[in-house]
This record gives C-alpha cells, sequence and structure tokens, in this order.
C-alpha cells in the first residue's frame, strides 16, 4: 500500500503510531531514498533513545545536513544541525544521540523521557520564548547575565517588581515578589 492509498486521517495516524512527524509528504517525493531512510533512521534512534519527544527531522541535501527540531520549541527557531558525512556511515549515530542530548541540556532539561513538567522548569525570556544557554559559561555567570536582562528591563520600563512581607501561620515572615509586565 503506498501513500496515495491512504486517507489523510490514515497516513496522519501511521505517521503517529511510528513516532515520525511529516508536516508535507509530498516533500519526500524528491528526495534521495538514501535521504529518506536516513532520516527516519535519525527519528527512530532520538524517539528510542529520548522517547516522549517529538522530533521533526528537516533534510537539507544541497547543504549536505540534517536540522533537528524537538516541536517544543520549534517556534523559537531552536535546533542543531548535522553534517550528513558525520553520521552516514555510523550505525549508531552516536553523534546525533550525543548532539540531541546537549540540546535537551542547554535548555537545562535531563536527557531522559519526555514529562509536560519540563516545560514549567524552563526559564523564558520577556517574549515568552524557551532562554537557551548558548555558551559554556557556569551557571554563576549565566545568572548575572539574566540579571543584567532583568536590570536593564526594570530601568526602560518594561518590568515593574513588587515585593510583599507577610506572617504565616507559623509566625515566620514570608516574602512575596511578583513580577508584572505594565499594562498586564
Amino acid at each position: 500500500m503506498s501513500r496515495r492509498d491512504l486517507t489523510n486521517d490514515e497516513y496522519n495516524a501511521r505517521a503517529d503510531r511510528e513516532n515520525s512527524v511529516v508536516d508535507n509528504p509530498n516533500e519526500l517525493e524528491f528526495l534521495p531514498a538514501t535521504w529518506i531512510n536516513l532520516c527516519k533512521d535519525v527519528g527512530y534512534k532520538l524517539s528510542c533513545k529520548f522517547p516522549g519527544w517529538r522530533w521533526t527531522i528537516q533534510p537539507d541535501p544541497e547543504g549536505g545536513m540534517i536540522n533537528i527540531f524537538t516541536q517544543a520549541f520549534m517556534t523559537d527557531g531552536y535546533g542543531v544541525r548535522i553534517r550528513v558525512e558525520e553520521i552516514v556511515n555510523d550505525p549508531s549515530l552516536a553523534v546525533v544521540v550525543e548532539q540531541a542530548g546537549q540540546f535537551l541540556e542547554r535548555f537545562g532539561l535531563p536527557r531522559s523521557r519526555f514529562k509536560r513538567e519540563y516545560l514549567r522548569l524552563l526559564t523564558y525570556d520577556l517574549n515568552g520564548c524557551a532562554v537557551i544557554d548558548i555558551t559554556d559559561r557556569d551557571g554563576k555567570e549565566r545568572r548575572r547575565a539574566r540579571d543584567g536582562i532583568i536590570d536593564k528591563a526594570i530601568r526602560g520600563g518594561r518590568l515593574d517588581i513588587a515585593v510583599k512581607d507577610f506572617k504565616d501561620k507559623a509566625g515566620k515572615i514570608v516574602r512575596h515578589l511578583a513580577v508584572r509586565t505594565p499594562g498586564a
């Protein structure tokens, strides 16, 4: 049975079962079979190593690259680019697994099964995009840079901070910090 024999709903259901995401299957018709098989192998390997994450594999035959995205961060434009020559003769796809794992770690996420709580653990910038660490700085330097961004937003009037102290049931003073964007 070929793709042309399936309805769109049947095809999408089959694609979901195989843990693959194909936005437009017609894009694959003009690719050589080796590229299609490589993308399927990469998608399968990532689905096995990092279950639950929805990986998107985008071939770029002109550039000799494949682009790897996870749907959680596609709107932010973050992904991984890997040269095909680095992985084409490696059946274990070790480079793909390593790069995808590092990609997750740059967001401060573990190399494990996807859990919805992970999206709440992310740090977001003032535009609502997840913040990725593209440097190799330590945590102290990253916090200092993040604090600088917040300080600049406060001085520019794009962010208000309010502090409120109150006593809890045990009589301890508890401080709450509220962050608000003007007009919200």
